[in-house]
Order: C-alpha cells, then structure tokens, then sequence
C-alpha cells in the first residue's frame, strides 16, 4: 500500500477594500495593505516554505503579472528515498462566499527544479468551487533531489471584479500530501475502519475474513461502504456512481500475471437507469416468447451490456419488455443509452466474472448470500442448474448481488446474521432506492429472481415484472483517484493510468 505525508496550511483571505481603477471601463476592486493570507504550517521533514511558519502577506488586489504582484507562497519537496513519490496539492475550501464565486478570483500553482526556472503545473478560479476538498494538483511525480512550488492567489486586472465582492471572506486549508501512488482500491482500503461494526456505523469496514495459507494472515475478501452517510460518490461518464466497496478475485475472479487475485472498486450507477423486466426474451420474430430468471439469455443482460455498455441502440428493435405479467411492450432503448458508457471511458471498466448462484428463498443472512452467490453452501443456479456457463457469465456489466444490499446497511451490526426477509435492512443503508433488481437467481424456479423491495426487504419477484436497475461494474486496477473526497458536492474523479 501507498504511504504518505501531508502538510496542512491554512489559509484565510478578507476582502475590505474598493476601488474603481480609471484604467479599466468597469469597476474593479483592491484591498491594499488590508488582506491578510496567513498559512499555519504543520511539521513534516520532508516539506519546508520558505518564510516559516507564519506566513502574512497583504495587498491581494488585481494584479496584471500574477508573478510580479501576485501574493506568492513558496514550499518545497525533498524526495530522500528511491521510491517512485508524487504529490497531491487539495485546498479544502471552509468559507467561500457566492460574491467572491467569480473568474476573476484566481490561483496557479507552479514547479521548478532548480529554484529558478518556474513552469505552470496548475491554475484555474473558484467561479465553480465550493467548500469541500478541491483538488489543484493529483498524481505530480516527485523527482529526486528538490522541487520548488508556488502557490499564488491572485485577482486577475484584466477582468471585471463586481462590487459585491467587497467586504467577503474566504478561508480554505490547503493540503500537500506526498507519497506512493496510489490505485483506487488502495485508496479505499486504507480507509477502512476494522472488520467490525455495531449498529448505526457508518464508513468503510472489511469484510469475509480468510486465513492466508502461506503467511498465516487474517486478511479479507472485500471492504465495503456500510452505512446511511458514507461518502463513495464518484463523477464518471458525466454522471454521478457509488462505490459499493473493494472486491478480491473471489467476487469477480481477475488474477495477475502470476495468478494472485487482483483488488478491484466496484461501482453502482447513484440512481436508477429505468425500470425493465428481469428475463423477457424474444424468438426471430420479436414475439414474446417467455421469461426466464436465467441472466445470461434475457433481455436485462442484453440491455446492460448491449446498449448501455456498448452506447448503441442496436438490438433495441427485437428486446421486449413487460410489466407486471401484461402485454405492454416498449422497444425504446433510449433512455439507457443515453446513459451508456462513452467509448473513450470502456477501458475502465475491467471484463469480470458474475456469479449466478441463488438460495431458495430469502430466509438467509448476508454472510450466507455471500457464500451462496459464489457457489458455497451447495447452492445451484436457476432452476438447479449447475452447468458452468449458467452459473457463471463473463460480462464488463452486471447488478448488485443480494449480499452488497445487505452488507451496505449500518442497521444491522457486522455479526448479526438477521435474514434478508426484513425490511430494516433498508434502514440506514445507502443502497437503498426502492424497488430494484439484484444479479440473484431463485434456484428452485427458472422464472423468479431476488429483488428490493419499497419496503427495503430482499424479496422474490417474476422475471417479467418490471423493477428498477442500476449498472454495477468494477473497474480496473490501474484507475487512479485523481481528487474529489467522496462526497455528493466533491465526488472522486478517477483517471486511467
């Protein structure tokens, strides 16, 4: 796992002061001598600015060279290992004013390896910030020896600064994290709080314990997000997905080069894509034909991977969908390819193994559903199947299992083993958006699968009926988190590396 150091600064700006600049055809304001930057620096060996520890600047005002008038905070970063380092800059914004939310109100960050010679690393304004951890500069490789940083504050004189802004005040802490890059599974794991919880957690929590045969470790198959208010919002696609957690070859069966299992992120789109029979199947001549719980030949599979997936409406014209046992039929994909992965992004999203193994009924635990949804506790497929291919499918998309609904839920405590037929599961668990599809198979029917319900209870529902779904993916483990802290109004960004 990645190691890291961080130094925190705090930074506090007031704006008091006004004027019009005759220059300029609009009115522009200043604060001479009257804005103070102050930046308490905590200890860290390996980061050092260069005027101490408390740092007071004044005269934030417009400024036309940023690098001749602008208010400038110089740090530096040794890297005395051989280790690959790099390095993060987040301003974590506490107060930011909706009048100082303007173009003109910016900063850049700039590096240099030699003291001297400054190039551009980062830059933008806080027109679209707000407070939150904002990220200005992620993944910054650390060359060996010294590089020198600037951060500058600055109000650009080229533009407008409405009078309004006078009087605010902005206050922000800036953090400068170095260390060992870090994949997005790593991230996660290191935010795990324990492989225990009682009632009302809340946060990440490791899950399905195993014993390593050859070290004799306790490690653990998977960490997940339990909980009502967890912070797992991540912006992909252009559009907003939740982590449901950390997952080990055991849920999706991806391996190395050298056959050890790899940790993957698995994500779940944050709202309902619409709403679609499980099973519904057509024959050549798009008649219905039956309805199967079976998701490697229904239509749910097609939709998700065929269409949203895939981003196309090819196949939209010969899918059926049905409702509630009637003959209401749509052939419009629209909406779900609408939402479908752009082309550009398909990479990130890693080719796994979905499990099709089902219990009976829902009178089990979530330690139970775990293991029967990967074949233990002598669990079968559909209809008792227990041939490879209808047990197993090779798919980039898939939906959440039972055991992730139920795992998610912070009402229940890591130990307790209460059956999934109760409705508190919905209760204080983040998965929870009503009537939705799991990946779960019934096995003793070819025609039911588990679902949730409105009343948060893992139930039993007709494969042509129709329920809510969401795409669920993992994604591969050379994504990277790039900035965001999680939550809705700053939610992870990730990169491909």
């Amino acid at each position: 796992m990645g190691k890291k150091n961080s130094l925190i600064l705090t930074l506090i700006i007031s704006i008091i002061g006004i004027s019009a600049l005759a220059t300029y055809a609009w009115f522009t304001w200043n604060s001479p001598n009257n804005t103070e930057l102050t930046l308490t620096i905590g200890e860290l060996a390996d980061v050092s600015f260069k005027t101490g520890d408390d740092i007071n600047v004044n005269n934030i005002g417009p400024v036309l060279n940023y690098l001749e008038n602008g208010e400038i905070t110089t740090f530096s970063f040794r890297n005395k290992s051989e280790l690959e380092l790099f390095t993060n800059v987040d301003l974590n914004i506490t107060n930011l004013p909706d009048e100082l939310k303007e173009e003109s109100f910016k900063y850049v960050l700039l590096s240099s390896s030699d003291n001297n010679n400054f190039n551009e690393v980062a830059s933008g304004n806080f027109k679209d910030k707000s407070n939150g951890i904002n990220t200005i500069l992620s993944l910054y490789p650390a060359q060996a020896g010294t590089t020198y940083f600037k951060f500058i504050i600055y109000i650009d004189g080229t533009m407008e600064n409405p009078i309004d802004m006078m009087g605010k005040s902005f206050s922000a802490t800036l953090e400068v994290t170095v260390g060992e890059k870090q994949s997005a599974a790593e991230k996660i794991i290191n935010l795990s709080q324990g492989d225990t919880w009682g009632s009302g957690a809340s946060g990440v929590f490791a899950t399905n314990s195993y014993t390593d045969e050859t070290t004799g470790e306790t490690k653990y198959h998977d960490y997940r997000y339990v909980g009502a208010n967890v912070n797992n919002y991540v912006w992909f696609n252009n559009d907003m997905y939740r982590i449901i957690g950390v997952f080990d070859d055991n849920s999706h069966g991806v391996v190395d080069e050298e056959g050890n299992g790899k940790y993957l992120v698995k994500l779940i789109a944050a709202n309902l894509v619409g709403a679609y029979s499980y099973g519904a199947q057509n024959d050549t001549s798009n008649n219905y034909s039956t309805y199967s719980n079976d998701f490697t030949i229904g239509n749910m599979n097609k939709l998700l991977n065929n269409n949203f997936y895939g981003k196309s409406s090819e196949g939209c014209s010969v899918l059926t969908y049905y409702y509630n046992n009637t003959n209401y039929r749509t052939n419009d994909c629209t909406d779900i390819v609408g939402y479908g992965i752009d082309p550009s992004l398909q990479n990130y999203i890693e080719n796994v193994t979905w499990y099709l193994y089902g219990y009976s009924s829902n009178n089990y635990s979530k330690q139970n559903f775990y293991l029967c949804e990967r074949g233990g506790n002598s669990c079968t497929g559909a209809n008792g199947t227990t041939e490879e291919s209808k047990v197993k499918v090779q798919n980039k998309i898939g939906l959440m299992y039972v055991s992730d609904y139920l795992y998610a839920s912070g009402y229940f405590s890591s130990s307790s083993t209460t059956n999934a037929s109760s409705q508190d599961y919905g209760n204080q668990n983040w998965l929870y958006k009503g009537f939705e599809w799991t990946i779960t198979p019934r096995s003793d029917t070819s025609s039911i699968a588990f679902d949730v319900t409105s009343y948060g209870v893992v139930s039993n529902l007709s494969a042509s009926s129709g329920s809510g779904a969401r795409p669920t993916f993992y994604l591969t483990s050379s994504v990277f988190i790039t900035g965001g802290n999680g939550s809705f109004d700053n939610p992870y960004t990730i990169t491909l590396e």
